[in-house]
Parts: C-alpha cells; sequence; structure tokens
C-alpha cells in the first residue's frame, strides 16, 4: 500500500473564489450605512455661516468649513480665494469649489 498525500492543492480553493464579489458587496453595505442625511439649518445658522465667509474672505484668514457630499460630512482647513454670489457658491485655496447648500458650518480659526 502506497500512503501518499494527494494535495490537491489550489483546486481546492476555488469554491471560495466567488466570495470576493460578497466581500465587495458587504463593503459597500458598510459604506451605504454610515451615510447621513443633509443636516437642515435654521436662517439664523445660514446667516451666520454667509457671514463668516465673507469676514474670512476679506480678512483674508483661515477658516475649517464643514460641508456636506455624498452622504457625508467634510471638512478642511482652507482660505477662500472667490465667492461667486450669482451661483452661491465659493472656491476655496484647493480649487474645490463648494455651494452654499452644502456648507454646515464654518468656522474662523
Amino acid at each position: 500500500m502506497n500512503n501518499k498525500i494527494h494535495d490537491r492543492g489550489m483546486i481546492k480553493w476555488q469554491p471560495f473564489d466567488s466570495l470576493t464579489n460578497t466581500k465587495q458587496m458587504k463593503h459597500k453595505l458598510e459604506l451605504e450605512k454610515q451615510k447621513v442625511s443633509m443636516p437642515i439649518l435654521s436662517d439664523d445658522q445660514l446667516q451666520l455661516i454667509e457671514n463668516n465667509i465673507k469676514e474670512s474672505y476679506y480678512s483674508k484668514s483661515y477658516i475649517k468649513i464643514y460641508y456636506y457630499f455624498n452622504g457625508t460630512i467634510l471638512n478642511k482647513k482652507c482660505k477662500i480665494k472667490f465667492i461667486d454670489y450669482p451661483k452661491k457658491q465659493i472656491t476655496i485655496s484647493d480649487n474645490t469649489i463648494i455651494y452654499y447648500k452644502q456648507i454646515v458650518e464654518v468656522k474662523i480659526i
């Protein structure tokens, strides 16, 4: 009797290759769960945001801006390069354009 072990090598792991799609789906679902809805701001908060933006722009000071994008609230430390009043948007120091309706909070640093 020959007691050699017959190793099937990678063939035995092939059924688990189909799980890669499930891992990606699970990751996408977890990201979807982490998304938040756009906060609703009062008129006072909107006015404060606009005042802080104008003050920062004219004094050329840094701000920390919190804005809503794609289900998350992002923040950046930056300077305001340009305010486009008709389009209601601002351009910050890294050339990112942020619309007023995306902005959640502005803090002057």
